[in-house]
């Protein structure tokens, strides 16, 4: 919990600056909300998985606005982040 903490803090230091990397903590968190809905599964957790794929998704959508709005166009990380949405 230590690092979802640390990323938090990131997001919001990148968030306040309007620093184009905002994207990449959101990306980070998303993974780290997929590890946690694994997790859940794996203890036959239905309620805790779902919810945890809830706030992937939303982080996911969140990185893919600001990767939209700061990256050219046609960018690789656009794509990879679109794909990883796309796949939830």
């Amino acid at each position: 919990e230590a690092a979802v903490s640390h990323l938090k803090k990131s997001l919001d230091i990148y968030q306040k600056n309007k620093h184009p990397d905002a994207y990449l903590s959101l990306v980070l968190l998303s993974k780290v909300q997929l590890k946690k809905a694994s997790e859940a599964a794996k203890n036959s957790n239905k309620e805790q998985e779902q919810e945890h794929k809830r706030h992937a998704k939303e982080f996911m959508t969140q990185a893919l606005e600001i990767a939209q709005n700061s990256l050219p166009g046609g960018s690789p990380e656009i794509s990879r982040i679109q794909t990883i949405l796309d796949n939830m």
